[in-house]
């Protein structure tokens, strides 16, 4: 007995030692742990300018809504209420005519994210136009080069762009597609003066290219 008792002692004195040796492992603070945080709507509201459509001479601005990790409300409007390229080219010399309006809203789909790399998307088109001695590159559109048309555009097409972060802010957009529309305008023999040449209407295609550069509005989260 007096064997059994004093193995017993020893085991104990050996385990006790063996426990003040033992570095404690310290679990990490609930303020430590890394904790997922589904995405925020609220957090991807984003405005931005496209500079192509800038270098047209129309102003130009555009909102971006996220309605979830993926997908984003788009709108975007251009307005030029001034005949030639400059607001103050007055120029009487000048024949060409150049006023429009547009507002194209979106939808787009964010394979990774809202505002993150690659994107595609639906988007809608009503322009209102005035136009006339205007010469477009690549032969578009050769009506408008020796007269003057008026009237509206409505159209829908699909689009593929990129988004480039340059900071937490900001980013750069590119993107390309292509509109389908129906328009109806009256025809004028000249760009300022003259009888009509009659109303038409038909289909037609539009591209779409765009270079936006986009600031974003998020919360912390």
């Amino acid at each position: 007995m007096k064997r059994v008792t004093c193995l017993l002692c020893v085991l104990l004195a050996v385990t006790e030692v063996m426990a003040q040796e033992i570095v404690p492992f310290d679990l990490p603070k609930p303020s430590d742990r890394v904790v997922y945080r589904p995405h925020n709507p609220a957090a991807a509201f984003s405005i931005r300018n496209n500079v192509l459509y800038d270098a047209t001479g129309t102003p130009n601005l555009g909102v971006e809504f996220g309605l979830g990790r993926n997908f984003s409300l788009g709108l975007a409007f251009g307005f030029k209420s001034w005949n030639r390229f400059l607001l103050w080219d007055k120029n009487e010399e000048n024949p060409t005519k150049w006023r429009h309006m547009s507002i194209v809203p979106e939808f787009r789909w964010y394979p990774r994210s809202v505002s993150n790399g690659h994107y595609v998307g639906l988007d809608g088109l009503y322009l209102h136009y005035n136009v006339g001695a205007l010469k477009l590159p690549f032969g578009l559109y050769p009506d408008i080069r020796d007269q003057r048309v008026q009237g509206d555009l409505f159209g829908a097409g699909l689009f593929y762009g990129y988004a480039f972060r340059l900071s937490a802010r900001w980013r750069l957009e590119a993107e390309l597609g292509l509109t389908g529309g129906w328009f109806k305008h009256q025809a004028y023999e000249c760009e300022t003066c003259g009888k009509p040449l009659g109303a038409r209407s038909g289909w037609t295609l539009l591209p779409k290219l765009g270079v936006n550069v986009v600031y974003s509005i998020e919360k912390k989260q």
